[in-house]
Parts: C-alpha cells; structure tokens; sequence
C-alpha cells in the first residue's frame, strides 16, 4: 500500500487574469553591476509607503508589487529621481503573464501581515521576508533592553521550494562580540523597533538609540524548534506552527487570486526498524540507567530549583524504577544532570553553562524554565540523551540494537565538520556487535589510510553532506538538498 509525506515544495495555483485586475507588480533595475544586498532604496520609506511588498535576492534587478491603483509610473519615478543613484536606475511594469510564479508567490508572501495572526510580526526588510513570534525576542534580564531577535526568513525558490532559515538581528551594543571583516558595522544597513514591534530601517533623522543589524555575535547559533505539540501554544511558536499559520494566512488573504499547498511525495517503499528499533518503553531505558548512578546538580539553587529537583527524582523512580540523588560536583562514574536557567536568562552578562565544553562526561542540561511544567517529557528526553551520551564515552550502540540489523561487517559513516573556518572531517566505524571508534582524519594527498578516498569525496564535491562505506569498498553518497519532509501540521493545528 502507497503512502506520501509531505515536503517543502509547493504546489500553487496563481489566477494571472484575476490577479492583473487587482495589482501590478514593477522591475526597477540599476545599471551598475548589480543592487547591495543592503542598498537603502530597497527600504526606502515613501516607496514602501506605496507599494504591498518588496522582493529582492541579488543582481540588478528588484521588484514591487502594488494594488493596482496605488502607485503609477510618474509616481514611481518621482520616488527614484530623489534617491543618490537615480541616474542608475530606471524601471518598467512587468507583464503579469509571463512572470515565474515564484516571483509572484515571493511578493505575495512578502506583504501577508500580521492582521490576521497577531502574536506573529512581519518584516519585509531589503526585498526578504522575516517573520518572528514574541517568545524569540530575548532580552536583557536586569533591565529587559531587547539585544537578539530570532526570526525565520521565507524564501521560494525558483522551482518553487519553501525554504525556512534561522536568522538573528543582533543589537549594535553587541558590536564588540562580533567579529567584522571587509564589511564593518557602519556598513551594515541598520534596523530598529517601530511601534508595532515589526523592524524598520533607520532613517538619517531617527533619533532612536536601540538599533539591530543582521548578523549572529560571536560563539552563538540561534535555534528554534523545529516541532512542538505539547500544545497549541508551543506548537505556534515552532518552526513548523509559523509555517502552518503563514500559509493559511495567505490563502485566506489571496482567496481568488491564488493558493499554495504543500506538494505530498508518494513512498512506495519502506523499511520496517520496529524489530531493531529499542523503543521508549520503561523495561529498555531502566535496564540501561540501572547499571549509572544518576546526579543532579543545581546550578540555580534557590527555593524553586530545589523543588524542581525533587520532582525529577521522583519522575525518574516512578518511571524508569531508578533512583536519582542531588550531587554537588559531575563525576565521570555517574549519569550527570545540570539544572539550569535557559539561554534567555543568561543573555551577555552571565557565563552561560550551556557554552562550557565538558568532555569525558556524561552531561545532560534540563532548563528550569522549560520543563518545569513538563517534567514528564524533560524526563524521558533526559533518559534517552544520558544513555547516548554515555554510549558516546563507552564506544558502544545500547539504545539502539544495531546486532538485530544482521550486519556481518564493519561499516563506515564519515561527515564533513567547519570549525575556526578550517574543514575537518570524522568517521564513525561501527562492528557488527555495536562497538564503535570515532576519529578525525585529515585530508593529505599522500595519506594511504583506508579514508583518503572518502575525505577526497568530500573534497571534490561541495554537496556532499555525509558518506556511507562497507566492506565490500562499495560508497554511498548522501547529498545536500534544500527539500525536506514536513509533518502533516494543519492536523496538528486542528487536533
């Protein structure tokens, strides 16, 4: 029996004859080489005053979509003829019938606001979408200055994939942890806060003193989760619930005019790990804690922590039959768990934990502000990162029963890693009993070692996300791809 899954590519359904009688959408070019990335009339205000959007990746060419009626090309021109680079730039009204739909999709996308989801905000910010939900906004605990915005930018691509990327608007007091190259802070367009808590550009006369550029200080990935059901709540601030929101705002919105769906791939073959697969079950994971003392340390130590603590001893002996203690420092013997504040609480002035490296332990952080109404769940993901972990430090698969796939030899997996902008690459040789060795090889031409052949895939190919050897000198090669399997999240919604 066939079966389909979702992905990022999109299905659409553009109504170019409906669409025309309603808006217009112009070409300006520029006859340099090509339009910077952050150049000032892509924000221009009274530009944006007109138009519904603004769609612009690179090159020389951007383009403007408006109602039909709301802007004309003497219109159009007297905005330009005030700009530096007027004499650079000229325009023309596309034909609506012969643009890509990802085009028209993009300037779609790009002017969906947030009347109809108001816990989200919408920035159309130099020709891209970026879209962020309150809950990412951190601040500063002493005096609560906003100093990092996560926001996920949306992006169709030309043969009409939607890609979602993290990016972080970081505050200009945060200049000194970011390290600049050819391109200094000043050159960097600026962004600040409007009243309705969407970024803006900065003008020359705005006065106000909180300004953002996009760029991640340094040290710091920005992460949001990717899916969260716990409830509707966190599930509209998942990666995946802004995804299902946004998209349902532009059919309601664009009703009539056009509609985008996510395209369903059908898998006529599948795999069943049920047999290999040691699932969450209370049997398997007790067994494999049974063997480890478990040590929480409290690294918040204050009244509400401490009850905390207590709650998760006695989930861990409710659950899994295993006792859990308070300890006061990590030992290597022992499964260890820090309590902890999240990354929101530490912001720039308090080390935060999360940032220390700790090697040769078994560590696993719960953040008290998280999980502490979800004490069920912190457990049981707790319990299964603990058992990696350690199987990490032992050099052995338990989790997981990699003998029941009924491999007779050994099998190689290598991945490619940048670190301090220099390109390592590491191998995971597993035996057919689980036992595995982990090691870094480095590329050499003359190296005559069993991986020079695979570190030279990776060399040659800028694709190349991971590698597969077995015995039998056969490679597997798994290449990048921007299309992605998506959970069914209109159900989730709904349910």
């Amino acid at each position: 029996m066939n079966s389909a899954i979702k992905t990022n590519k999109l299905n659409c359904d553009i109504d170019r004859k409906a669409f025309s009688e309603k808006y217009s959408i112009f070409q300006i070019k520029t006859s340099d080489k090509y339009f910077s990335t952050g150049a000032y009339i892509l924000d221009d205000p009274e530009l944006n005053k007109k138009v519904l959007s603004v769609l612009f990746e690179s090159g020389k060419v951007f383009y403007v979509l408006s109602n039909i009626d709301a802007i004309s090309s003497r219109t159009l021109k007297e905005i330009i003829d005030k700009t530096e680079e007027h004499n650079k730039i000229s325009f023309e009204k596309s034909d609506i019938y012969t643009l890509p739909d990802n085009i028209i999709l993009q300037l779609l996308l790009n002017a969906v606001s947030s009347q109809k989801l108001a816990f989200l905000r919408f920035s159309n910010l130099t020709g891209q979408l970026y879209v962020y939900h309150p809950e990412w906004i951190e601040r500063s605990r002493t005096d609560s200055t906003i100093f990092r915005i996560k926001s996920l930018e949306y992006k169709i691509t030309n043969d009409k994939k939607l890609l979602i990327n993290v990016r972080t608007f970081s505050s200009g007091a945060l200049r000194k942890k970011i390290t600049f190259g050819k391109k200094k802070y000043k050159d960097y367009p600026k962004y600040i806060m409007s009243t309705n808590y969407t970024l803006r550009r900065k003008l020359k006369d705005d006065n106000q003193k909180d300004e953002f550029i996009l760029r991640q200080i340094d040290g710091k990935k920005s992460e949001i989760t990717f899916l969260d059901f716990t409830d509707l709540k966190n599930f509209e601030c998942s990666k995946m619930g802004v995804t299902a929101n946004i998209i349902e705002a532009f059919n309601e919105k664009y009703k009539g005019y056009a509609n985008i769906d996510l395209e369903a791939v059908n898998i006529s073959a599948s795999i069943d790990c049920k047999s290999t697969l040691k699932k969450e079950n209370d049997k398997v994971v007790s067994a494999a804690l049974a063997c480890k003392n478990i040590k929480i340390i409290d690294y918040i130590d204050d009244e509400y922590s401490k009850m905390f603590c207590q709650q998760v001893i006695e989930t861990f002996k409710r659950k899994y039959g295993v006792k859990a203690e308070i300890g006061k420092r990590l030992s290597k013997n022992n499964l260890n768990i820090r309590v902890i504040h999240n990354d929101e609480y530490y912001g720039t002035e308090i080390p935060d934990p999360h940032d220390k490296i700790i090697q040769g332990y078994s560590v696993q952080h719960i953040t008290f502000e998280d999980f502490s109404k979800h004490i069920e769940s912190a457990v049981t993901t707790v319990a299964h990162e603990l058992i990696i972990k350690d199987d990490l430090n032992k050099g052995k698969i338990t989790l997981f029963d990699w003998e029941n796939l009924g491999f007779s030899s050994t099998i190689t997996f290598g991945i490619k890693a940048e670190m301090d902008n220099i390109e390592r690459y590491y191998f995971m040789k597993i035996k057919p009993n689980g036992c595995f060795e982990i090691n870094e090889c480095e590329l050499d031409l003359f190296n005559s070692s069993d991986y020079s052949e695979m570190v030279n895939i990776f060399a040659d190919n800028n694709d190349v996300e991971g590698i597969i050897k077995f015995d039998d000198e056969n490679i597997n090669i798994i290449r990048k791809t921007d299309l992605f399997t998506i959970p069914e999240i209109f159900k989730i919604k709904k349910d």
